[in-house]
């Protein structure tokens, strides 16, 4: 009888989140070969956001490489646990529709999100184009105006985002 794939998940802390949604099948990559079972869900908790995705673990290039498109390259990328730039090797990744609400007003982005293993534990990578070289994650307005600046910080399986 086979098992059924692992239970992953990771934690934002972000006040001005209102909605997290999966972004769809285009921002979903899996290791080849590896089981996964539907899609990754957001659940809001009191001061957070649980994601949570089934699916084995096994690291690849490819995965990496497909986040890193995604993000835009490692200066969109963060992992508060790797001096890394960018990942060499994922277990698997995909995208979330993230709403802020911002003195009022909604704003949606896309954040990224992927699995890899630093030593004998699991980390986690994120992305977004909205995430800047001073690994800062910068709201704007449909006319690019900046709304907001959130500094990025974490651990191995959580991503806190503070306003600045």
């Amino acid at each position: 009888m086979a098992s059924s794939p692992d239970k992953n998940e990771v934690e934002v802390y972000c006040d001005d989140i209102t909605d997290m949604t999966w972004a769809g099948p285009s921002y979903l990559s899996v290791t080849s070969g590896k089981e996964h079972s539907g899609s990754p869900t957001a659940q809001k908790d009191t001061n957070s956001w649980t994601i949570t995705f089934y699916c084995d673990r096994e690291g690849s290039n490819g995965v990496a490489q497909t986040f890193d498109g995604w993000c835009g390259g490692g200066s969109h990328e963060y992992c508060p646990t790797s001096g890394d730039s960018e990942p060499e090797e994922l277990n698997f990744a995909f995208g979330m529709d993230c709403l802020f609400a911002v003195d009022g007003n909604t704003y949606k982005i896309q954040l990224y999100f992927g699995q890899g293993s630093k030593g004998l534990n699991n980390n986690w990578w994120f992305g977004s184009h909205s995430i800047s070289e001073s690994k800062e994650l910068v709201l704007r307005d449909p006319n690019g105006k900046e709304v907001a600046v959130y500094r990025l910080s974490g651990d191995t399986s959580d991503l806190v985002l503070t306003k600045v």
